[in-house]
């Protein structure tokens, strides 16, 4: 338990250390140097002009942009349209489901009779009602 709580500490310590900024001062802070004037002479006074008061305003010329360029917008190939699959249910039978085989009369016994897809190729024969003898 020891060493994983030292394995998050550093983890914190590394990710503090990430996000503290970056250090900017790399010599010790100085005050800059006040700007350089020129020593005035007494003997030679500069004339002061006297204050502008009124006149034209100043208007500056209109700024002329450059017309912008036409957006192209290619074309979208739209995806070919794939209808779904039909499928079409059995055709229905005129006859009864077959009983699966039945008494002894033979024919047609056995299986259900092949009344749906791939039977074998060939359909039942009807059942025929025949004179039971005794």
């Amino acid at each position: 338990m020891g060493w994983k709580l030292t394995a998050m500490f550093f983890i914190l310590l590394i990710f503090m250390f990430v996000s503290l900024p970056p250090i900017y001062a790399c010599a010790p802070c100085t005050s800059p140097p006040p700007p350089y004037h020129r020593p005035k002479h007494p003997g030679h006074p500069k004339p002061k002009h006297p204050p502008k008061h009124g006149g034209a305003p100043k208007v500056e010329p209109p700024s002329k942009k450059p017309p912008r360029p036409p957006v192209i917008v290619p074309p979208i190939p739209n995806p070919p349209v794939t209808n779904p699959p039909v499928t079409n249910p059995p055709p229905s039978s005129p006859y009864p489901p077959s009983s699966g085989g039945g008494g002894g009369g033979g024919g047609g016994g056995g299986g259900g009779g092949g009344g749906g897809g791939g039977g074998g190729g060939s359909t039942p024969t009807p059942p025929t009602t025949q004179p039971v003898e005794n």
